[in-house]
């Protein structure tokens, strides 16, 4: 099949109205989780699977249906609050299993023999101190005898000193709100209906149709080639996959 150079060649489904609800009335997991069913077709087609499921419902009118709310349930209501002593019992239970990583569970001891500490509320706590594994360093923080610029400077000094042992540097932020409107301006979800499709016909279709169908008069022939296309690209990956859905949790 030849390139495809004309609108009238494109299927039915693709209009512009069909992204509105995602870009207005979606919330992020449904962002997620439209830009999966896309990946997962990108993935088929790159290995040569056609006419499959998921391809027959992406390449369709879709609608955007209404986010399904989680209800409570009976495990839900029934969980408890955490406290002093599940930590001190999972500090143990590591303890048994990898004796080198947690030299000593004292302070269950010290747990077991003060109740009321045992069993307060983890975020209630004032005071709360501990030592990381078998190094020297012990994290502390009392919050009736330091001030919060105490408490920062010192948390600090232990952020750089323990950054420094463990060589584990800090983590690229993911600024969630700013890809996802660069997916929106860059007319991600457009380009790669179109494209994916074309390839499950087994052609393509020209950077000067996809501009003009596009949001037309904003993307210039080059602009599609390199601009549209590697963000289109980016946002199907596993990788970016993986860090959008770890900052909807």
């Amino acid at each position: 099949m030849p390139k495809i150079k004309y609108k009238s060649q494109l299927p039915s489904w693709y209009t512009e109205s069909r992204y509105l609800s995602i870009k207005t009335k979606a919330s992020n997991r449904q962002i997620e989780e439209e830009l999966t069913a896309r990946r997962i077709v990108h993935l088929q087609l790159s290995e040569g699977k056609l006419n499959t499921l998921e391809q027959a419902e992406l390449f369709q009118v879709r609608v955007l249906q209404p986010e399904q709310q989680l209800t409570p349930n009976a495990c839900n209501q029934s969980v408890e609050e955490l406290n002093i002593s599940h930590i001190l019992d999972i500090a143990s239970q590591i303890h048994i299993k990898f004796p080198t990583l947690i030299p000593s569970v004292c302070a269950r001891k010290f747990a077991s023999e003060h109740i009321d500490f045992a069993f307060s509320p983890l975020h209630k706590r004032t005071e709360l101190g501990f030592q990381l594994g078998t190094s020297e360093v012990f994290a502390g923080v009392n919050l009736a005898n330091s001030t919060d610029k105490e408490l920062t400077e010192g948390f600090q000094k232990w952020l750089s000193k323990i950054r420094k042992e463990t060589g584990i540097k800090q983590p690229k932020k993911f600024r969630i709100n700013e890809k996802l409107e660069l997916i929106f301006s860059c007319a991600v979800f457009e380009y790669l209906d179109l494209t994916l499709w074309a390839q499950s016909q087994k052609t393509t279709i020209s950077n000067r149709l996809l501009a003009t169908v596009i949001k037309p008069g904003k993307f210039t022939e080059k602009e599609i080639s390199d601009k549209v296309r590697k963000h289109a690209l980016e946002v199907i990956s596993f990788e970016f996959s993986e860090r959008l859905w770890n900052n909807i949790q």
